[in-house]
């Protein structure tokens, strides 16, 4: 786990309109609260950030010849919730990504309650904001104590694929732990939805559940001996 990051403005990072392989929100990192519930977005995270809400956005030159500045005129925006489910944790979605997830909600039967209820309860608590000039956003008093994040307290960064979560170390601790133990059960219900992705994670699991028999199976042995 990443436990440092730059704190320089992202606007000051390379920015190229070129389409470049997106991974998503990967990867996690160890930051910290402050006193008025203002995170510092790991740089890694700022780019793809800023990738995603300006990749049409023109540079502002800055009167040179033939330079640019790699500031761009907007601010980058994100959606910022907490997510309905036994984990407490924040969630920061891309501006653009909470669109997409606004535009297929519309799709949704109104008589879909679980999607409905589960829409309605991010929607209720989320707030759109800015990252300031240093790459800070801030948690509204709500988010924060519904994400048991508490100032000037260590917190997780997770990336989540096209969002990424913010977590007390705690919580995160306990959320480990549980896929852990569940992982297989997890990897053979998600198989109807990636057979692939399961199938994979369900012959690592085996292959490992069998190596492990094999070692105890060696160390009784031995003992025997």
């Amino acid at each position: 786990m990443s436990d440092t990051f730059e704190n320089s403005d992202v606007s000051t990072a390379p920015f190229s309109n070129q389409t470049a392989d997106d991974l998503g929100f990967m990867d996690n990192f160890s930051a910290t609260v402050d006193s008025k519930n203002r995170l510092m977005v790991p740089i890694e995270f700022r780019r793809l950030l800023q990738r995603k809400s300006h990749e049409c956005a023109p540079s502002v030159h800055d009167g040179s010849p033939g330079v640019a500045k790699s500031r761009t005129a907007k601010p980058i925006e994100v959606v910022v919730t907490v997510l309905a489910d036994r984990y407490s944790r924040a969630a920061v979605f891309p501006l653009p990504e909470w669109k997409r997830i606004r535009a297929e909600m519309k799709k949704v039967h109104t008589l879909n309650l679980d999607a409905q209820h589960l829409y309605e309860f991010m929607a209720s608590l989320a707030t759109r904001c800015q990252l300031d000039s240093i790459g800070r956003i801030r948690f509204s008093k709500i988010i924060a104590e519904e994400a048991r994040l508490r100032p000037q307290k260590s917190v997780i960064v997770a990336g989540a694929g096209s969002y990424f979560s913010v977590w007390s170390e705690g919580e995160f601790a306990r959320f480990v732990a549980d896929v852990k133990q569940d992982s297989k059960e997890k990897a053979e219900r998600a198989q109807k939805n990636i057979p692939g992705m399961a199938s994979a994670a369900i012959a690592v699991l085996s292959k490992e559940q069998s190596q492990s028999s094999s070692n105890h199976w060696a160390e009784g042995t031995m003992k025997q001996e």
